[in-house]
């Protein structure tokens, strides 16, 4: 009985683990996101974001002079 117990203690122990794990995991991401979309749109407020890769934003400046 004792051993039950104690394999199910550590089992959730590392159901408790995994979870707050896969947590920390999914409100780092979403501060990533969170911090590169108002990046993107204090960018796009300036005038500065340049939606492009660099070498077609290049090209697009000489096709526009």
């Amino acid at each position: 009985m004792v051993a039950v117990v104690v394999v199910l203690l550590q089992s959730s122990t590392f159901v408790l683990e995994l979870g707050l794990l896969l947590t920390v995991l999914a409100w780092g991401g979403l501060l990533v996101v969170v911090l590169h979309g108002r990046y993107v749109v204090e960018q796009i407020a300036s005038g500065t974001y340049q939606n492009a890769p660099a070498d077609e934003a290049e090209k697009s400046e000489q096709h526009e002079r």
